[in-house]
């Protein structure tokens, strides 16, 4: 997911139970400047929230172009 000045809560997995009973991991994702900014994490039940994560900007476009053109969908994230 591309990071924006908009924070934009990102699922990034759930159980097989579709996240009804034991919950699912999303994250908010936010551009602030030359950060992206991963925090808010929403976790299955019993689980730690992992902490807060920053990452430079430039380098978190770089890779998601990266995986893109690997996957063969450029602009997809």
């Amino acid at each position: 997911m591309r990071g924006t000045g908009e924070a934009l809560r990102v699922e990034l997995g759930e159980p097989e139970c579709l996240g009804v009973c034991c919950g699912f991991l999303s994250v908010v994702v936010q551009r602030f400047g030359g950060i992206v900014q991963w925090s808010d994490w929403q976790v299955p039940y019993a689980e730690s929230a992992p902490p807060e994560f920053h990452f430079d900007a430039d380098q978190y476009d770089a890779e998601l172009d990266r995986v893109d053109t690997r996957a063969g969908r450029a602009g997809v994230f």
